[in-house]
């Protein structure tokens, strides 16, 4: 149901709930990581990192039966 991936570019997962929906997904890395991280591609569509000082990231994606939000967050782009 859900899936995580760090490597040298950023981090990347998915999300498959059961039902499909609207799901905000949110992340809480050290403050020193969180601040190389500057883009995040949610089903193949770029969007709005939101970022609090703290290290924690928010963004929203869309499922649907057997297609899960699946999003990936880099240090490329700005």
């Amino acid at each position: 149901m859900l899936g995580f991936k760090k490597s040298a570019k950023g981090y990347s997962g998915s999300y498959a709930p059961a039902q499909p929906g609207q799901w905000a997904i949110e992340l809480h890395l050290p403050a020193g990581e969180a601040e190389r991280l500057r883009t995040v591609d949610v089903n193949g569509v770029r969007q709005a990192l939101l970022k609090s000082p703290e290290g924690t990231m928010r963004f929203a994606g869309e499922s649907e039966p057997r297609k899960p939000v699946r999003w990936g967050i880099s240090g490329q782009g700005g």
